[in-house]
């Protein structure tokens, strides 16, 4: 909080390094998720600040913002190479932070957005057709996304009807609830009376996704799948 309390005239005169700003700017993040917020902060900490954060915001230039890219490539936590996915994300915490650096001080540019990055490759989705089957159970290769047909998921349905996740299974299978969104379910966000519930908590940080949540109609069946795994 004492970097709260500090003027911006402070910043304004150039006397705040990139990491003052950045930790500042975290403070400042309010109206964002939680979860959000905790990869903002992890980039800080263990990209940002190690690398760019001795300089002042308006010495950053594209050159050191190439050689951080090319640091942070590697992860300090695991020293496995990051995905194209994982490096964009880090790029979109510094253009956001460079973003309110420009409206709230002397910093009139923006080199983030002039650093290339690697653009993510999404991986093309294919139904598990019984070609596919045959193949993966033969030689262990399956494709990198792959989705179930109708027979095969309502194959699993049954499989799985005694388990005591059921509902949960069926709600994800049917209702088209993320992992992360099925796992931070709790009981008072389903009204079994309404065939409704609404998705309010997001593991693993349970992050609100929004001030009302996000409201996910059910059938009859998912009301009975219910009552039944409540009692």
């Amino acid at each position: 909080m004492e970097l709260v309390a500090q003027s911006r005239k402070q910043f304004a005169g150039r006397t705040w390094t990139v990491a003052q700003w950045l930790r500042y700017w975290l403070t400042t993040r309010r109206s964002i998720r939680p979860a959000t917020l905790h990869i903002y902060a992890r980039h800080v900490e263990k990209d940002l600040v190690p690398t760019i954060g001795h300089l002042r915001p308006a010495e950053v230039t594209g050159r050191h913002l190439t050689a951080m890219f090319a640091e942070s490539a590697i992860s300090p936590d695991t020293g496995r190479p990051r995905t194209a996915s994982t490096m964009q994300r880090l790029g979109a915490t510094l253009r956001a932070a460079y973003n309110a650096a420009i409206r709230d001080g002397p910093v009139s540019d923006n080199p983030a957005r002039r650093v290339e990055m690697p653009q993510p490759r999404r991986p093309h989705a294919v139904v598990w057709t019984d070609g596919r089957v045959e193949s993966w159970q033969t030689d262990g290769v399956r494709p990198p996304v792959a989705v179930w047909t109708v027979a095969q998921t309502a194959a699993f349905l049954e499989y799985v009807q005694d388990d005591p996740l059921y509902a949960l299974r069926w709600l994800v299978a049917l209702r088209g609830l993320g992992r992360a969104e099925a796992a931070g379910l709790r009981w008072q966000d389903l009204d079994l009376d309404r065939r409704q519930l609404t998705v309010v908590n997001s593991a693993p940080w349970s992050a609100t996704k929004s001030s009302k949540g996000r409201p996910s109609p059910s059938a009859e069946r998912a009301r009975t799948a219910g009552s039944v795994h409540q009692r």
